[in-house]
């Protein structure tokens, strides 16, 4: 399911802003962003729409005034990147504008998305596509398959009242979220695929049999060092950071034989973080792969916790950081606001600060429910 990036909303409640005579902080009915608007741009229980942070906005006249700091060009076309922005000393994230200003809603409700209807996209940064430094410009994309869930996880603010009071007071594992670009691996029906976050990537794996992939790792291992550009993608070989990874862990052999041996398909997921990705914010001194997710593709279900630890013990991968494996949520004495002070603090991976944490679920015979928190400390720091 794509991201809900712009919401029909209704104003719940304004506060004032300490020094400021023309702006006020608004929330809405329908999510727990906070917002900065105009002083009486929005009266209580005034309709609106919400554009959530990375909403890519097309360059229309209604938001002209945009234009300055939020300019970006995505695969070719220009527009408007929204992201997080501190206004005397307020917190403000994403948009929120009149209704009146969409008559092609014609017949508003409250949580309607809207996200096709007024052609807003998710903003990826240009690594994230060929050409940049996570791929070459060999690497052919093709549709991410359907038979895996994409990575992605709703932040904690997008969630409203109802929402929130099922995610009350359930246990959770909590894990640093990770800055870099995420990966998926898979095996199924003897097919071995290596994925981006969106697409399918090509590699040169898929021309190579069982002994030439072995023999490319053995290279690769052993003198990987001197056939490295400079942007991280091996020379002559490997067409993509993505399929880096899976030559330094020889994912092409192991992930087959021991999904083989379990007699079951699966989907490895994680991130990818370090040189060439994502400018690197964590000051890695190379580029590594650390697993947050296993997909079992025959079940079409995520894999727990345990089972999680032991799929990437057993592929030699590295997980992503654990902070705590049996964390009880509660609301009341750790409402939101606390909640996002908390994902402040020093990575697990390097002297940096964390982008944030990941939260899943861990209640047995009930289906995984998982949400992020990320820093605001973190994309002030960076202009995220």
């Amino acid at each position: 399911m794509s991201r809900k990036l712009a919401t029909v909303t209704k104003v719940k409640k304004f506060f004032p802003i300490e020094g400021a005579d023309r702006i006020e902080a608004a929330i809405m009915t329908t999510n727990n962003w906070v917002c900065v608007v105009k002083k009486g741009e929005f009266a209580a229980d005034a309709w609106g729409v919400y554009f959530e942070i990375d909403s890519f906005l097309p360059k229309e006249e209604r938001y002209i005034f945009l234009d300055g700091r939020s300019n970006k060009t995505m695969d070719g076309v220009e527009g408007y990147r929204l992201k997080t922005v501190k206004l005397k000393k307020q917190i403000s994230q994403g948009l929120l504008m009149p209704l009146s200003a969409f008559p092609e809603i014609t017949n508003p409700h409250e949580g309607d998305d809207v996200t096709e209807l007024l052609n807003v996209k998710l903003y990826e940064p240009p690594d994230a596509h060929q050409g940049g430094r996570q791929m070459s410009n060999n690497c052919t994309l093709r549709p991410f398959p359907a038979f895996v869930r994409k990575t992605d996880q709703e932040r904690i603010q997008s969630f409203g009242t109802l929402q929130l009071m099922m995610l009350d007071n359930q246990k959770y594992e909590v894990t640093e979220k990770i800055d870099g670009t995420s990966a998926t691996y898979y095996f199924n029906k003897g097919r071995f695929g290596v994925c981006s976050r969106n697409h399918e990537v090509s590699t040169a794996f898929d021309k190579m049999n069982i002994l030439q992939r072995f023999i490319h790792w053995i290279t690769k291992t052993f003198f990987g060092k001197k056939s490295e550009t400079k942007s991280g993608i091996s020379a002559g070989v490997s067409q993509s950071v993505y399929e880096d990874m899976a030559i330094k862990y020889n994912l092409g052999t192991t992930l087959p034989a021991l999904c083989n041996k379990l007699g079951v398909n699966l989907a490895v997921q994680g991130e990818i973080a370090g040189t060439s990705v994502s400018s690197n914010r964590l000051k890695l001194d190379s580029a590594d792969f650390y697993v947050f997710d296993v997909f079992n593709i025959n079940t079409q279900e995520y894999m727990d916790a345990e089972e999680r630890y032991e799929i990437a013990r057993r592929l030699g991968l590295q997980h992503v950081p654990v902070i705590d494996k049996s964390y009880t949520l509660n609301l009341h004495e750790t409402p939101i606001e606390k909640l996002i002070e908390s994902a402040d603090g020093k990575s697990a991976l390097s002297d940096n600060p964390r982008e944030g944490l990941v939260y899943k679920s861990r209640n047995e015979n009930t289906p995984q429910v998982s949400f992020k928190v990320i820093s605001n400390n973190y994309l002030l720091k960076h202009s995220l």
